[in-house]
């Protein structure tokens, strides 16, 4: 075997792990437990600041304080190991290259708008032939097609987006980094070019995961076609 095809053969696919909790009133919760806790820091501060707290006395303004903050503290981190225990994680992969353009041309653009892929379809139907459930040892599973449409029908707006942002990461924002670094020839220190963030898709409906608008980058005009 040649050196270039030792390298093809450790290649790894690109992935990232999404994390959702299906139980909404959990999150509901958290958000108010995140507001308390937020309060009861904010009065911690203010109760130091007045020269007039006894900080040693066990019934002081201070002591209370910091227990209103404990007591929020530890509501905060029960909701969060419930939404622990309710949620699900996804392995997202990347395809390959034209498996990725080939399902853009099997979600079409809607009627009249100027968009590479429908962006309501495209992503659901990328997750559901690139993600694998996770469970809480780390190991794979398939997941099964029945289970998979009772899991989109359920599907909140912000969860698809959760989505479709790990699908462009692993498909194309992380082929777009900087990697002129990787040159034998190259310095050792990145340029500001590469060590800034590459330019996200533009997008249509879906501003952070580009949501099938048509970039203005790395798109040939045969894919613009199919798409």
């Amino acid at each position: 075997m040649s050196a270039f095809g030792e390298q093809l053969a450790k290649r790894k696919t690109a992935s990232t792990d999404v994390s959702l909790c299906l139980d909404g009133e959990l999150a509901t919760q958290r958000e108010a437990a995140v507001a308390e806790l937020i309060q009861a820091a904010k009065h911690v501060d203010q109760v130091r600041k007045n020269p007039g707290a006894d900080q040693r006395s066990v019934g002081s303004p201070i002591r209370a304080a910091e227990k209103e903050y404990e007591a929020a503290s530890e509501r905060l981190a029960a909701i969060e190991e419930e939404m622990r225990d309710a949620s699900v994680t996804l392995r997202i992969r990347a395809v390959p290259f034209a498996d990725y353009n080939l399902f853009q041309t099997r979600n079409r653009p809607r009627p009249g708008k100027d968009e590479l892929y429908n962006p309501l379809t495209f992503f659901l139907y990328v997750a559901r032939r690139s993600a694998v459930y996770v469970d809480a040892e780390g190991e794979e599973h398939k997941i099964d097609e029945h289970e998979w449409d009772k899991f989109e029908k359920d599907l909140s707006d912000g969860e698809h987006e959760k989505l479709a942002q790990a699908i462009v990461e692993v498909n194309r924002s992380r082929g777009l980094q900087g990697t002129a670094f990787l040159s034998r020839s190259s310095a050792s220190t990145p340029s500001s070019s590469e060590t800034s963030e590459p330019p996200a898709p533009k997008a249509s409906r879906r501003s952070a995961s580009g949501a099938g608008s048509r970039p203005k980058s790395t798109r040939t005009s045969t894919t613009k076609k199919a798409g």
